[in-house]
């Protein structure tokens, strides 16, 4: 499980049991919980997409058009109904992707 401690700006790789004690002293938190967090770690740590921190990743609509843009550099569409509640970000993918938004369907084509 991927730890992040915002004293030390550090992320740790411990297993559950480890973690549990670390998250309970209020000192770290799990990343794969955070948006912020698991794209930080996917494009500044692994350097890669990374499936455990997606789920959170996918409901923020600044964090998906990032890790989009970033990481996948492709259409993501796990993300693109987040991407898609925030109208200057929704502009921004399609462009960059040349899709265009279907209001009708609340999907890019």
């Amino acid at each position: 499980m991927i730890l992040y401690n915002s004293q030390s700006e550090k992320f740790k790789d411990v297993g559950h049991k480890q973690a549990m004690v670390m998250i309970l002293s209020g000192k770290w938190v799990q990343v794969s919980c955070n948006a912020e967090l698991s794209y930080a770690y996917a494009r500044y740590v692994i350097k890669q997409p990374w499936p455990p921190g997606e789920a959170a990743i996918a409901h923020d609509p600044e964090w998906a058009y990032r890790y989009a843009r970033d990481l996948i550099e492709n259409a993501w569409p796990a993300g693109e109904a987040a991407i898609a509640s925030d109208p200057d970000l929704a502009y921004y993918y399609a462009g960059r992707l040349n899709l265009t938004y279907d209001e009708t369907n609340n999907r890019f084509t």
